[in-house]
């Protein structure tokens, strides 16, 4: 194999007699790599992710993801290279130091089990054991073996991160931002790439990534999972607890919203054996089935919340609902306006607004609509339900553990 980087924006790589040319990622392909590369995505699929923008970016043969997929994985990452990273000759200590602390950032957040199964799929009948010989560095970190094998295959693939203090679509990001702190302290502090200085600029990279953690979205980087059904819960679980005093962002917590409480079970138990974060799960009070399916698998660091009632709108007392439903309404000029006797009735609180929308000729009730309402209507802090502080002091209780 053959890696010639041959005129800017373009290079080549042969294999078995195939010249594999390959474009230079532009501006927005590049900062699409980089958010991907990032990621909460467990080892093996965001690779796998990766390497579909890889495959997009050769310009002859034509290649699709599955035969992509067949070549042999050091011709993928170095593709991967040509495309996204940084070549041989201009790849700096910072560069390379900073994508092997993001490796290890990886192995604190997945457990072993996921980076076997990354290590079974990408290396196939690859013999590793040159690789561990070759390079001390990975032996004198001490980890396991498919932990060793995504530090070498991190540092091979080089994502350029330099690229970044130029302009680009990344300008006004904070994560972008934080990228190019942690690169500048790197530069400062370090002349050489080798087990001894990886372990140090994993310290003054836990330095930086506290100083700007309340700048960074909870996706980023995330020190918790929480599991939610939908959207509704997605926008309100946030905006409430920040009004109690929890920022869910700047504590690096995750919100995942799932699609149901099947999904949610489900997303529960894929991803318990997989990463070594805790997870929280919040689930409606009608999952009986799953809730308890989701209890008898917590792990000692997770937690599990059922809704006393319904939904998340069921936690409301009636009168805030009246009130913050009249105001949703007000854009409709000639709508009848929500009153207390309008919400009696044993059926769940949806159901009664669905009825209530239909006979008012607005179609079905929009609670997604309604979650984005009372998040930028403002809530007073006495609105708050109790159920919601009961949450917010779970999700302390995660977050400080």
């Amino acid at each position: 194999m053959a890696l010639e980087k041959k005129i800017p924006g373009e290079g080549e790589i042969r294999h078995l007699g195939v010249p594999y040319k390959v474009r230079s990622a532009s501006a927005e392909e590049y900062w699409s790599c980089l958010q991907r590369f990032v990621s909460f995505d467990e080892p093996g699929d965001r690779v796998a992710r990766l390497y579909e923008l890889s495959a997009k970016q050769i310009k002859y043969p034509a290649v699709n993801s599955r035969i992509f997929e067949e070549l042999p994985r050091t011709v993928q990452e170095s593709i991967f290279r040509l495309a996204f990273g940084a070549t041989s000759e201009n790849t700096t200590v910072a560069n390379k130091l900073l994508n092997a602390v993001l490796a290890l950032q990886d192995i604190e957040r997945y457990s072993p089990v996921s980076f076997e199964a990354w290590y079974c799929q990408w290396w196939r009948n690859e013999d590793g054991k040159e690789i561990e010989s070759n390079n001390a560095w990975l032996k004198d970190l001490a980890i396991e073996s498919a932990q060793m094998h995504w530090l070498y295959s991190l540092d091979q693939m080089q994502l350029d991160f330099t690229r970044i203090n130029s302009d680009g679509p990344w300008l006004g990001d904070t994560r972008a931002a934080f990228f190019v702190a942690c690169l500048e302290e790197f530069e400062n502090r370090f002349e050489q790439f080798n087990a001894k200085t990886i372990v140090e600029a994993q310290a003054c990279f836990r330095e930086v990534y506290a100083a700007w953690r309340n700048k960074l979205p909870g996706t980023f980087l995330p020190q918790l999972l929480l599991i939610v059904e939908g959207p509704t819960e997605a926008l309100l679980i946030p905006y409430l607890t920040r009004n109690l005093g929890i920022d869910l962002d700047s504590s690096a917590v995750l919100v995942a919203p799932v699609g149901g409480a099947k999904q949610a079970a489900r997303r529960y138990l894929d991803l318990r054996d997989l990463v070594d974060i805790p997870i929280v799960v919040i689930l409606d009070n009608d999952a009986a089935e799953e809730s308890q399916l989701v209890m008898d698998m917590l792990r000692p660091c997770d937690r599990l919340h059922v809704l006393s009632s319904g939904e998340i709108e069921d936690v409301f007392e009636k009168a805030v609902v009246i009130e913050l439903l009249n105001r949703y309404l007000q854009p409709y000029k000639d709508t009848a306006p929500i009153t207390l006797s309008d919400l009696d009735g044993q059926e769940r609180r949806t159901v009664i607004l669905n009825r209530l929308w239909r006979v008012r000729g607005l179609g079905d009730f929009d609670k997604v609509g309604f979650a984005k309402s009372i998040v930028d209507g403002g809530l007073k802090l006495e609105q708050i339900p109790l159920e919601i502080k009961v949450i917010a002091n779970l999700l302390k209780g995660a977050i400080s553990a």
